[in-house]
């Protein structure tokens, strides 16, 4: 679940991750394991509406995280509303989206959870951004998060976050000078998701 799905969804490989939800769900399926079914029903969910099938997808994700929350389950909790929340604001749910960010929040708060931190802001910043709302500081929020916790894979998603909003701006010098240093501190996985739309960036930036 974890070392298995939960690294390829932040791959964001929506292929293994639909393998490894499909097995989950079996496996609890053949064991009566409510609270790893729930999980993989999120995982599901959320393979789901990238293939195609919004609706079902969010819908199943949004049951599920209420079912298992509903279970006391706080574990990775943080990570699966994140993912339901960017989930709808892929698909212009802005304010679903904005009020599963909130109680995201809210759990961080009261669990002094924080190892999602720098992911909750840029997710909120996309949201806002289709409210035609203020975005700026929440990306640079997140890129201050993720320096303090020496995250850099959330670094170079906050800076991508932040050198597109810049660059639809006009400043493009700031965004360049912003995310290619982040881009430049890996050695590896250079044609995974997130590193290749941050080359794609700096290539139309330069």
């Amino acid at each position: 679940m974890y070392a298995g799905a939960g690294l390829d969804e932040l791959l964001l490989d929506t292929a293994a991750v639909r393998a490894h939800a499909d097995a989950i769900v079996d496996l609890s399926e053949q064991h009566n394991l409510r609270y790893f079914r729930l999980s993989g029903e999120i995982l599901k969910g959320w393979t789901m509406a990238r293939q195609g099938q919004p609706a079902e997808g969010t819908a199943l994700m949004h049951r599920s995280a209420t079912e298992r929350l509903a279970l006391g389950v706080v574990w990775y909790q943080i990570r699966y509303l994140c993912m339901l929340a960017e989930t709808y604001a892929e698909h212009d749910l802005t304010q679903e989206g904005l009020s599963t960010i909130a109680e995201a929040r809210s759990l961080s708060s009261r669990h002094d959870e924080h190892m999602w931190d720098a992911e909750l802001d840029p997710v909120e910043g996309h949201l806002r951004l289709k409210a035609n709302g203020e975005a700026e500081l929440l990306f640079q929020s997140a890129v201050a998060v993720a320096q303090r916790q020496s995250a850099k894979s959330f670094e170079l998603r906050a800076a991508t976050s932040l050198a597109r909003l810049w660059r639809d701006q006009g400043r493009l010098a700031e965004a360049r000078s912003l995310l290619l240093p982040v881009y430049h501190w890996f050695r590896e996985g250079l044609d995974t998701s997130d590193l290749v739309k941050a080359k794609a960036l700096l290539d139309e930036l330069a």
